[in-house]
Protein backbone atom coordinates (compact mmCIF):
# COMPACT_ATOMS: atom_id res chain seq x y z
CA UNK A 1 0.00 0.00 0.00
CA UNK A 2 1.19 3.48 -0.84
CA UNK A 3 1.88 5.61 2.24
CA UNK A 4 3.61 8.93 2.75
CA UNK A 5 6.52 7.16 4.46
CA UNK A 6 6.79 4.77 1.52
CA UNK A 7 6.93 7.65 -0.99
CA UNK A 8 9.48 9.61 1.03
CA UNK A 9 11.66 6.50 1.38
CA UNK A 10 11.47 5.83 -2.38
CA UNK A 11 12.92 9.27 -3.12
CA UNK A 12 15.41 9.42 -0.22
CA UNK A 13 18.43 9.17 -2.56
CA UNK A 14 17.10 12.08 -4.59
CA UNK A 15 16.55 14.17 -1.44
CA UNK A 16 20.16 13.56 -0.38
CA UNK A 17 21.35 14.91 -3.77
CA UNK A 18 19.06 17.88 -4.33
CA UNK A 19 19.39 20.33 -1.46
CA UNK A 20 16.96 22.71 -3.20
CA UNK A 21 14.01 20.33 -2.73
CA UNK A 22 12.23 20.23 0.61
CA UNK A 23 9.16 18.27 1.66
CA UNK A 24 6.93 19.84 4.30
CA UNK A 25 4.01 18.21 6.07
CA UNK A 26 1.01 20.53 6.27
CA UNK A 27 -2.46 20.22 7.75
CA UNK A 28 -3.76 19.49 4.22
CA UNK A 29 -1.17 16.98 3.03
CA UNK A 30 2.42 17.53 1.94
CA UNK A 31 4.04 20.37 0.05
CA UNK A 32 7.09 20.13 -2.18
CA UNK A 33 9.16 23.30 -1.96
CA UNK A 34 11.77 23.99 -4.61
CA UNK A 35 14.20 26.70 -3.57
CA UNK A 36 16.14 29.16 -5.69
CA UNK A 37 18.84 30.42 -3.33
CA UNK A 38 16.81 31.96 -0.49
CA UNK A 39 13.36 32.13 -2.09
CA UNK A 40 10.77 29.53 -3.01
CA UNK A 41 10.91 29.02 -6.72
CA UNK A 42 8.06 26.51 -6.96
CA UNK A 43 5.60 24.96 -4.52
CA UNK A 44 3.44 21.91 -5.17
CA UNK A 45 0.61 20.87 -2.86
CA UNK A 46 -0.01 17.11 -2.66
CA UNK A 47 -3.33 16.13 -1.06
CA UNK A 48 -2.57 12.43 -0.90
CA UNK A 49 0.16 9.84 -1.32
CA UNK A 50 -0.51 9.33 -5.04
CA UNK A 51 -0.25 13.09 -5.69
CA UNK A 52 3.06 13.18 -3.80
CA UNK A 53 4.40 10.17 -5.76
CA UNK A 54 3.39 11.61 -9.15
CA UNK A 55 4.69 15.09 -8.42
CA UNK A 56 8.01 13.81 -7.05
CA UNK A 57 8.52 11.79 -10.25
CA UNK A 58 8.10 15.01 -12.24
CA UNK A 59 10.35 17.02 -9.93
CA UNK A 60 13.01 14.31 -9.99
CA UNK A 61 12.83 14.15 -13.81
CA UNK A 62 13.36 17.92 -14.01
CA UNK A 63 16.30 17.63 -11.63
CA UNK A 64 17.89 14.90 -13.77
CA UNK A 65 17.38 16.96 -16.92
CA UNK A 66 19.27 19.77 -15.23
CA UNK A 67 22.20 17.85 -13.75
CA UNK A 68 22.99 15.11 -16.27
CA UNK A 69 25.92 16.33 -18.39
CA UNK A 70 24.98 15.41 -21.94
CA UNK A 71 24.68 18.86 -23.44
CA UNK A 72 27.74 21.06 -23.20
CA UNK A 73 25.86 23.95 -24.82
CA UNK A 74 23.28 24.25 -22.04
CA UNK A 75 23.84 25.88 -18.68
CA UNK A 76 24.98 29.27 -17.52
CA UNK A 77 27.74 31.34 -19.08
CA UNK A 78 29.06 34.38 -17.27
CA UNK A 79 30.69 37.05 -19.39
CA UNK A 80 32.77 39.35 -17.21
CA UNK A 81 34.12 42.71 -18.24
CA UNK A 82 37.49 42.95 -16.46
CA UNK A 83 37.64 46.72 -16.91
CA UNK A 84 34.19 47.22 -15.39
CA UNK A 85 32.98 44.45 -13.00
CA UNK A 86 29.51 46.01 -12.87
CA UNK A 87 29.19 45.19 -16.56
CA UNK A 88 29.04 41.42 -15.99
CA UNK A 89 26.38 39.55 -17.94
CA UNK A 90 24.92 36.14 -17.15
CA UNK A 91 23.54 34.23 -20.13
CA UNK A 92 21.36 31.20 -19.40
CA UNK A 93 21.17 28.74 -22.27
CA UNK A 94 18.21 26.33 -22.48
CA UNK A 95 18.66 22.78 -21.24
CA UNK A 96 18.46 20.45 -24.19
CA UNK A 97 17.47 16.86 -23.52
CA UNK A 98 19.27 14.61 -25.98
CA UNK A 99 18.13 11.08 -26.78
CA UNK A 100 20.96 9.61 -24.67
CA UNK A 101 20.06 11.89 -21.76
CA UNK A 102 16.38 10.97 -22.02
CA UNK A 103 17.28 7.25 -21.91
CA UNK A 104 19.39 7.83 -18.80
CA UNK A 105 16.57 9.80 -17.15
CA UNK A 106 13.98 7.12 -17.96
CA UNK A 107 16.30 4.42 -16.59
CA UNK A 108 16.61 6.30 -13.28
CA UNK A 109 12.85 6.87 -13.06
CA UNK A 110 12.15 3.22 -13.91
CA UNK A 111 14.58 2.15 -11.20
CA UNK A 112 12.40 3.95 -8.64
CA UNK A 113 9.19 2.59 -10.17
CA UNK A 114 10.56 -0.98 -10.19
CA UNK A 115 12.05 -0.80 -6.71
CA UNK A 116 8.79 0.57 -5.32
CA UNK A 117 6.00 -0.99 -7.43
CA UNK A 118 3.29 -0.50 -4.78
CA UNK A 119 2.39 2.90 -6.27
CA UNK A 120 0.69 1.01 -9.10
CA UNK A 121 -1.81 -0.54 -6.69
CA UNK A 122 -3.65 2.74 -6.22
Amino acid sequence: MLTYDFVLDAFSDYFSQDKDCEIVKTSRGYAILLWDDYEWDEVYHCENEKDLWDQLLLVYKSYLEYILPYNKDSGINVIADASDPSNTVCIIKPIIVTEAKEKDIQAKLNAIRNKYPAHQAM
